[in-house]
């Protein structure tokens, strides 16, 4: 269960902002997964002067972050982003990552918000002192371990308007001043979720391991979005469903006990697979007594966003289902195809609840 979240802001939200306004920082939560509850200390500077307009100008620390605000049709708020984000737009100037910033590249891009998903600990000092320093909205997601979760950091029904001081948290569609986008971009997500889910819903669940790194073979246990997105939507058991940890080890005597039925690597960027006897990533199957690896049925996701817990999943529990059932590549094809795709963000209808940025 996430830990409750946790917030500091002023005690007013306008829509103008300003290097000498006082300080909104934001804690929306820190989930640790193997179950750390600490709160970041922070406080909040007094306001000293008027308002100066300036665009919004966000800084994003977390793949997840950067698809949901692209796919929410505002990328042009984008200013910045961390290191090795496959979910960024072209262009943008890179930051350093949340437990290591380059300060000067940071503050370089005049940030007037930085947003991160993160899984355990405090967040850094460095990061909120800079938060102080140079007057910036700093807000921290806790990293979802559920499909559930991952909608409300996109959008919350209940979403906090900014005026109610006794709300501790904001959806990411709230923040970036795009909420009906963010509800319309939610309830495509669910729609083609249930649509895939319905494929499948008479078939036996086959068990399904979900190799997420080879040599050692490491697969995705309980307690997780690829958990959820498996058992949920794609209509399978998760092999390694026991385990004690969100991420299950496994040598040979390991994975002929789990015996699953269908392993489906989950690379993110891999090459194509090779033959069993061949390819490296396969080693640690070879010659396995398991149904998987006798019936070759062994499949490699290499969708780029395949880890994210993002607005890209109606995609990835796509292509889990068209690798489990591949007599449903055409019908899965089709409702990814449709204009409810969450992920075609270039056929979403425009965004209109979000005003125009004025010119600095």
């Amino acid at each position: 269960m996430l830990p409750d979240t946790f917030a500091i802001r002023p005690l007013e939200r306008t829509t103008r902002w300003s290097r000498q306004q006082s300080i909104r920082i934001l804690i929306v939560g820190l989930l640790a997964v193997a179950g750390c509850d600490q709160r970041p200390d922070a406080q909040m500077p007094e306001s000293t002067s008027a308002d100066v307009p300036l665009p919004m100008r966000v800084v994003s620390l977390a793949p997840a972050v950067t698809r949901m605000i692209v796919d929410l049709g505002v990328a042009d708020v984008l200013v910045g982003v961390g290191e090795h984000d496959d979910a960024a737009p072209a262009g943008l100037r890179v930051v350093g990552n949340f437990m290591n910033i380059h300060t000067e590249a940071l503050v370089n891009v005049r940030p007037t918000h930085v947003v991160a998903m993160y899984g355990s600990g405090a967040v850094p000092p460095q990061l909120v002192r800079l938060a102080r320093t140079h007057q910036f909205e700093l807000s921290v997601y806790a990293y979802p371990n559920r499909i559930d979760q991952v909608m409300r950091i996109l959008y919350r029904d209940d979403d906090a308007s900014g005026t109610d001081q006794t709300s501790t948290s904001r959806s990411l569609a709230r923040l970036v001043g795009a909420p009906v986008a963010g509800r319309r971009l939610r309830d495509r997500m669910l729609a083609q979720l249930d649509s895939i889910a319905d494929l499948t819903r008479t078939r036996p669940a086959p068990s399904v391991l979900m190799v997420i790194a080879t040599g050692p073979v490491m697969a995705s246990g309980p307690g997780t979005v690829l958990d959820d997105m498996l058992c949920r939507y794609a209509g399978a058991r998760n092999a390694a469903a026991a385990a004690a940890m969100t991420v299950l080890t496994c040598d040979r005597e390991k994975l002929l006990r789990l015996r699953p039925d269908v392993i489906l690597l989950l690379r993110p960027g891999d090459p194509p697979l090779g033959r069993l006897e061949d390819d490296p990533r396969l080693a640690d199957l070879r010659g396995l007594d398991i149904p998987a690896v006798q019936q070759r049925r062994i499949a490699l996701i290499s969708d780029p966003l395949t880890l994210l817990p993002a607005t890209s999943l109606p995609r990835i529990v796509g292509a889990m289902v068209a690798s489990i059932h591949r007599d449903l590549r055409e019908p899965i094809d089709s409702i990814l195809d449709s204009r409810t795709d969450a992920t075609a963000h270039d056929r979403l209808e425009p965004v209109t609840d979000r005003a125009p940025a004025p010119t600095p």
